[in-house]
């Protein structure tokens, strides 16, 4: 309260936009003029007692008027009106002090004061005139004109109070061009540094980034932007940053950072080593609102050590929100593979006949529509469901490899060990409800390779479907396809198919046929062919060949596959069988050679330990004995160790 009082004393008058130097003109008069009134007053007192009653006259008066002058002041808010005033009293009380001698002749005294007084608050031309026309009065006071007292002055006093006061009169005015000078110049500098720091307010609060400051503690300094507040909310009082994004990062992420911060106070890490390793150059913060109400946002963090003139260390923080640029990033990086998947399956779609691209896809449909419908129907078996669907997703995959539809085939995959991780859960119905997600994708890019078919079949079939027969094109795909599967798998194979008259085939098994030859190709080339030098080494040709034969026997139709490579090797099929669980390793030890060949039919069974595009799923040769048995077909093995394998398939016509 006191210091509210004293304050509004000492600043009495001025106006709210005043200036620096308005500010300690008006201080200094208020301060003399308070001080003054007490003054004057104390020896307005001391010399009633003493009986000097002219003096405490004049020095009451004074203290009065000089009263009147810090109301009117106080009123008018015109600081010029009490600075004049006051010089003015003061003109006149330092007179009549000098006229009278003073109490105890301490006129000469009093007179020393008023130039301060006059140039301060007058300024340098007023206050200069004002102190030479005293100097003149005071001389004739001096020498001139009869003291009240009577007394007469002493000529050498009086001389050298007149050139001590013409002295101080030179050096209040040297005084105050220096003070006007220096207050000039603080004017300007202390103009300079608000501009600055307009320009900084400015800039902290329109600038779209987080700008911050953190301390030895890294507690965040006062000033930051105005997006750091939006962004992170106010920050409390000396608050740690640390505390502040602790819960918008995960944990790992959160120390690294604690970490990262605290090597910024050793000065003897490289800033540029900093710079390399930071763990938040580009994060993803949880912005919460309430529980219920998460927002995320991709922050790219960058921070720089910087050096006080004291050897203290301060980090520059900066951040900026970039979540449109990484979403658009993604978005791009999600379109160039697209752009680059589609590539791959234009590359590899106009390399297969029309025709068969178009069984592909209508056998494609169909599986995928069997797998919709089976979906949509609860069953208490879900282990026969989910079997079902693998061995017609495995149709599907072995159909695109064999037309080398790679993509297709990579993406079929995948689905099959997604069913069989699924498989080995036991799921429930529900559980196995959630294939229709992988389904979903798997529509999707038959439907981006459909639309390209549509393109390039219309045109192929323009260019060449008028010359090529079935035989033909059954032929060159199988070709094509034994080609590119040798080439990937380091064998060498040729195709015959001198004795296969596809014309015979009723549109019935056509597929099954497919599907079945297929399969055992695939076989081929994983099991049955040797590679070149295994070939050389057991004398036989360099290259595998392949026979493909489709006779009429009476009202039969018998499809015969053979490859002239290892045959069927029984001790391996044991092996394999004793490996896995489920099989009885005595009742497997003695097994007949015929046993133990039909054990290859076993649905999860393969001599494969790696599971790749080609083979290793085991359930290829089970999906086609099951599909020959349900038309009522069978099917038959002929092998001779390191000779042949024959598979025979007699179907009814």
């Amino acid at each position: 309260m006191l210091k509210k009082i004293l304050l509004s004393l000492i600043f009495n008058g001025l106006k709210e936009d005043s200036g620096l130097r308005d500010k300690s003109r008006s201080a200094v008069l208020n301060s003399i003029s308070s001080i003054g009134i007490i003054i004057l007053s104390i020896f307005a007192i001391y010399d009633v007692f003493k009986g000097e009653i002219i003096v405490t006259v004049i020095t009451a008066s004074t203290a009065l008027l000089i009263a009147v002058s810090m109301v009117v002041v106080g009123i008018t808010k015109k600081i010029s009106i009490g600075t004049t005033f006051v010089s003015y009293i003061a003109y006149l009380f330092f007179s009549l002090l000098l006229y009278s001698h003073g109490a105890e002749k301490a006129g000469y005294f009093w007179m020393m004061l008023f130039p301060l007084v006059s140039i301060f608050f007058l300024g340098i031309i007023h206050g200069s005139i004002l102190t030479s026309l005293f100097s003149i009065s005071s001389y004739f006071i001096m020498f001139h004109i009869p003291s009240l007292k009577g007394l007469e002055l002493i000529p050498e006093m009086a001389t050298r109070a007149l050139g001590g006061y013409v002295g101080v009169s030179f050096f209040t005015v040297a005084f105050e061009i220096i003070r006007i000078k220096a207050f000039e110049q603080l004017e300007v500098t202390t103009n300079d540094l608000v501009e600055k720091r307009r320009q900084t307010t400015m800039i902290l609060s329109n600038v779209k980034q987080g700008i911050f400051l953190l301390d030895s503690e890294l507690k965040l300094a006062d000033e930051r932007s105005t997006y750091f507040n939006e962004l992170f909310g106010e920050p409390k009082d000396n608050q740690s940053f640390l505390d502040l994004i602790k819960d918008k990062l995960p944990q790992r992420d959160f120390v690294a950072t604690k970490d990262y911060l605290e090597l910024f106070f050793n000065k003897t890490v490289n800033p540029t080593l900093l710079s390399s390793i930071n763990p938040i150059d580009k994060i993803l913060m949880n912005f919460s609102a309430n529980s219920s109400d998460i927002s995320q946002v991709w922050l790219e963090f960058d921070f720089q050590r910087i050096k006080l003139k004291d050897g203290a260390i301060q980090i520059l923080g900066l951040f900026k929100d970039v979540t449109e640029r990484v979403l658009l990033e993604e978005q791009l990086e999600k379109e160039e593979s697209e752009s680059l998947k589609n590539m791959e399956s234009l590359f590899q779609i106009i390399h297969v006949n029309p025709e068969l691209m178009d069984e592909f896809l209508k056998d494609t449909n169909d599986e995928i529509n069997k797998i919709n419908e089976l979906l949509k129907v609860e069953s208490d078996d879900t282990g026969e469901t989910i079997n079902y669907i693998f061995s017609l997703v495995h149709s599907i995959k072995g159909n695109a490899l064999l037309l080398g539809l790679n993509t297709v085939a990579s993406k079929l995959q995948d689905f099959e060990e997604y069913i069989k991780e699924l498989k080995d859960t036991n799921p429930t119905w529900r559980e196995l409800l959630k294939l229709t997600v992988n389904l979903a994708e798997l529509k999707h890019d038959i439907n981006q390779i459909n639309d390209l078919i549509d393109k390039i079949v219309s045109f192929q079939k323009k260019v060449g479907s008028d010359v090529k027969n079935k035989k033909y094109i059954f032929e060159e795909s199988l070709k094509k396809s034994l080609n590119r599967l040798g080439i990937e798998h380091g064998k060498e194979v040729e195709l015959d198919v001198t004795e296969y008259d596809n014309d015979l085939i009723p549109e019935k098994y056509r597929r099954l046929l497919k599907d079945s030859i297929n399969q055992f190709i695939r076989n081929s080339l994983a099991h049955g062919i040797e590679d070149r030098d295994e070939r050389v080494k057991r004398s036989k040709d360099p290259v595998g060949k392949i026979k493909l034969s489709l006779n009429k026997v009476g009202d039969k139709i018998v499809f015969s596959y053979m490859d002239d490579g290892a045959g069927l090797s029984i001790n391996n099929i044991k092996k394999a069988a004793i490996e896995k669980k489920g099989f009885p390793v005595e009742k497997v030890k003695n097994m007949t050679s015929s046993e133990a060949v039909k054990l290859i039919f076993h649905p999860g069974f393969s001599t494969k330990k790696s599971v790749n595009n080609l083979a290793g799923q085991g359930i290829g040769m089970s999906v086609i004995k099951n599909h020959v048995e349900s038309v009522g077909g069978k099917l038959n093995i002929k092998s001779s160790a390191g000779k042949f394998c024959e598979f025979r398939i007699v179907l009814h016509e």
